[in-house]
């Protein structure tokens, strides 16, 4: 409800008598399942500003809030917000520095100073804004996408375990009866592989080489990133509501069928999380082969 979003004027687990050690500055990059309501968007606007904390919240499917300030603010806000209704909410990386004597911890902050917000389909310029401010490791964290310059231990344990290599690339190609809703069917499928840290590429084939009359089209879909991502993809795409029936209501998949998935040796060349609807995925036999 509204009370649950409310911006307390004082928190009852911090005291305002609370000293705070301003030599620390901290950073937080926060993974939301999505950010949609206006009072839940104005409530983490409003206590960022309460805690002097800067940074971003990119709205929409997946949500993502990147905070930096006061190590102990960004603690606080941390703690407040977990209070609040979410569908996922978890703190998927977090940064401390401590600043020399002297020095404004300001002019060590790295995000902006204003808490902002960035639009639904902002995740691109989010990613452009963290790695123009050295944050790009952080933003990877956060989305859980491999930065190849370092070394996932956990996960290397679980794939030695399975006997798979954890830094392997690994698709899926599926083919797709039909889609009744295309644009709604592919937004969600560029979002749910983006969330996951993997790339997409779908393409058409039309049989009748005739443009006015081409029909119906046959559907491929590759989903290409590490093991966990593609896996998680498609568990979320085979119990997610990603089309609509006959009757204009969303509905399941169920004509969709795995051709293949497994290791591959690279990703192809126009794979894309972000291409926009065009002739891009229309193609031609040869070019499907």
């Amino acid at each position: 409800g509204r009370n649950a979003l409310a911006v307390p004027k004082s928190l009852n687990t911090h005291s305002k008598d609370t000293i705070y050690d301003a030599s620390t500055l901290g950073k937080r990059a926060i993974y939301s399942h999505h950010i949609i309501a206006n009072s839940k968007r104005r409530a983490l606007a409003d206590l960022a500003s309460q805690y002097n904390l800067g940074g971003y919240a990119k709205i929409g499917w997946p949500g993502v809030i990147l905070i930096e300030g006061i190590e102990s603010n960004c603690q606080i806000f941390v703690d407040e917000i977990k209070r609040w209704r979410w569908q996922q909410i978890q703190v998927r990386g977090e940064e401390q520095k401590v600043i020399p004597e002297g020095e404004s911890l300001d002019s060590h902050r790295q995000l902006p100073l204003q808490f902002g917000e960035i639009g639904e389909d902002g995740m691109s310029l989010l990613a452009s804004n963290c790695r123009e401010a050295g944050l790009e490791t952080l933003f990877l964290t956060c989305m859980k996408i491999n930065d190849h310059r370092t070394i996932d231990e956990e996960k290397d344990k679980k794939h030695d375990k399975e006997g798979i290599d954890a830094g392997s690339k690994h698709g899926a190609l599926i083919h797709v009866d039909h889609m009744n809703d295309g644009k709604r069917y592919r937004k969600w499928l560029r979002k749910t592989c983006q969330a996951q840290g993997c790339t997409l590429l779908i393409r058409h084939f039309y049989s009748n080489i005739d443009s006015n009359n081409r029909g119906r089209p046959t559907i491929y879909v590759g989903v290409f990133g590490d093991r966990d991502g593609v896996k998680q993809v498609m568990k979320l795409w085979r119990s997610s509501r990603v089309d609509i029936d006959s009757k204009s209501k969303p509905c399941l998949e169920r004509m969709m069928t795995v051709i293949a998935e497994g290791e591959i040796q690279s990703f192809p060349n126009n794979s894309s999380s972000s291409f926009h609807d065009g002739n891009e995925m229309d193609c031609t036999f040869e070019d499907l082969e």
